[in-house]
């Protein structure tokens, strides 16, 4: 089934958008002409990858599209969902762990020898239910074969739409919109489908507001997308460091890169950081860096500002660099992820 895609928002419209709409209702009339009622989903990701349930055989089907030895499965708490948690990387999906929705569900990628990453999420926007027919055409009916609809099912509903959505479908990066029908069955009786069965859906969506930050300019934004926190990066290996530019004025100013050791520095104390970037340069949103001997640590914070300092953020966790015989345990931003067929997998649980 075809996706919808939805581009990413630009950075005023996104911003304008999460701080004036409290939540959305959509209305909807349901004319079913189909013999068989039913429910129809519409669901949304960061990935045009939408699995039909959680079961391990539907999961192991989508799991065909990664890599060798590869397992899938779906965790719904955020208490999983940290940077804490060792056994888990979450910045493929997540530049903070604040975004984190409880209750979506994140498909997890099982890698063997190697942290668990975030692969992408599913969730619901909203559900319609498909009303069963009034009335179906009987036997000796002249206008009709038994069990064709006579009279369709017609309906109305409202369903709500709250802020949490909005906020995951309005975030950094494209996302896909899908829908998902299921239908409920006849419960033996017998229908009769035919070419003038119809479905009709009309809906429109109302937004509430409020009038806080409707009119405000958006604020200019600098975010760390790589490295992010949890990743085992090589002494005198190439790294490029990667992030976002939104907002027009500070795409066009310079920006400098500083690293701590500290378990917790203060992002606003400049003793805490030391530069490597050799002072500001130009903002191209990324830059190459080569650790040397005295960057090996297991505690490294990533931070960059604009030129003057009044513009800054910080890596959503801390880092590590080792001497040798290291390995870079998650990957940059998933637009440069390459992902290769699969031959063969293991097993895959379900819900964790």
């Amino acid at each position: 089934m075809t996706s919808t895609p939805v581009t990413e928002m630009d950075h005023e419209t996104r911003n304008q958008f999460r701080a004036s709409v409290k939540g959305a209702s959509m209305t909807t009339r349901i004319i079913n002409g189909l013999p068989i009622s039913g429910e129809m989903a519409i669901i949304f990701s960061d990935r045009d990858l939408f699995p039909l349930d959680r079961k391990a055989e539907t999961l192991q089907a989508i799991a065909d599209s990664l890599q060798w030895l590869d397992s899938l499965y779906v965790v719904k708490s955020c208490t999983t969902l940290k940077p804490s948690n060792d056994d888990m990387y979450i910045f493929n999906v997540m530049n903070d762990s604040s975004d984190c929705i409880e209750g979506v569900a994140y498909l997890i990628r099982g890698v063997q020898g190697s942290r668990d990453t975030v692969y992408s999420f599913v969730d619901t926007l909203l559900k319609i239910v498909l009303p069963t027919p009034e009335e179906f055409y009987g036997v000796g009916d002249p206008d009709g074969s038994p069990g064709m609809v006579k009279i369709p099912g017609d309906t109305v509903v409202v369903s709500e739409i709250d802020s949490n959505k909005i906020t995951m479908l309005s975030s950094l990066g494209d996302h896909y919109i899908n829908n998902m029908t299921r239908f409920y069955g006849t419960e033996g009786q017998a229908v009769f489908f035919s070419t003038r069965d119809t479905l009709e859906i009309l809906s429109y969506i109302s937004f509430t507001l409020q009038s806080t930050g409707m009119l405000e300019e958006a604020q200019d934004e600098l975010v760390i997308t790589y490295p992010n926190g949890n990743e085992t990066l090589v002494q005198d290996s190439t790294i490029v460091i990667r992030w976002r530019s939104l907002g027009d004025e500070v795409s066009s100013q310079n920006v400098e890169l500083f690293i701590s050791h500290l378990e917790v520095p203060d992002i606003a104390q400049d003793e805490d950081w030391e530069s490597i970037s050799g002072g500001a340069i130009s903002n191209a949103d990324s830059m190459i860096w080569t650790p040397g001997a005295a960057d090996v640590d297991d505690i490294l914070w990533l931070k960059m500002c604009n030129e003057d300092g009044s513009l800054c953020d910080q890596s959503g966790w801390h880092f590590e660099i080792t001497s040798s015989g290291g390995r870079m345990v998650s990957r940059p931003p998933r637009k440069y992820d390459e992902i290769s067929p699969a031959v063969n997998k293991n097993p895959i649980s379900g819900n964790r």
